[in-house]
């Protein structure tokens, strides 16, 4: 498979869009002022590339500039206002990406948008597929099934990683450590899934209900 190479001059969409992260370059005309917004479990990170920009977030201001980057923690409500004469080009990031893709706050009332982000509209049709949601309920129950199996290991092994740890024998805690990472790692593989059908099941039915427009 070839690597995809991604260039602000080119691509407008999310070049990345995955549970994990999303990401694309965005351009911000002059006088542009954002929504007030914030993600409530993800960061959103911004990497100026051209331009000036003022960033507010949870009330505190930061002016940037190229070769700057600035983060909201989840939670944080943020906003921008372009102040350069020409536009601003930054590339963001957003992780993990679960729907909605923001909280929007306008006229004191909070909105969600559970929809995909507008730059992605062109590249395919909203659908109601069952499916999506059939999905979703199956990796619920997959991921459930995986955490009480963690969970269990965790219980058999807890005292022995603390003995280990009481008594500075680092070596025994990491090889316990390492017996424990097989099912960390299965638990934040179905978590990832059940979160792509997240998106999938609300994104779909959020965007065709048109509610969120």
């Amino acid at each position: 498979m070839a690597l995809e190479v991604y260039d602000y001059r080119k691509h407008a969409h999310n070049v990345i869009s995955t549970p994990q992260v999303r990401s694309r370059f965005e351009t911000l005309q002059p006088g542009r002022t954002g929504i007030l917004h914030n993600h409530t479990s993800a960061i959103e990170s911004w990497y100026v590339i051209q331009g000036k920009i003022e960033f507010e977030i949870d009330g505190e201001t930061a002016i940037l500039e190229p070769g700057m980057m600035i983060c909201a923690m989840p939670g944080e409500k943020h906003r921008v206002r372009v102040l350069s004469e020409e536009p601003v080009i930054q590339l963001l990031f957003v992780a993990p990406h679960i729907l909605p893709i923001a909280n929007m706050f306008k006229n004191g009332k909070e909105t969600h948008q559970y929809r995909r982000h507008p730059a992605d509209n062109d590249l395919n049709v909203a659908v109601n597929d069952p499916a999506n949601t059939e999905n979703h309920f199956n990796e619920m129950s997959a991921l459930a099934m995986k955490i009480v199996e963690s969970d269990r290991q965790h219980e058999e092994l807890k005292d022995a990683i603390l003995t280990a740890q009481s008594s500075n024998d680092y070596d025994k805690a990491v090889e316990l450590f390492d017996a424990l990472l097989p099912g960390i790692m299965q638990v934040s593989s179905h978590y990832y899934k059940m979160v792509e059908t997240w998106n999938e099941m609300t994104g779909n039915i959020g965007e065709l209900t048109g509610a969120n427009q």
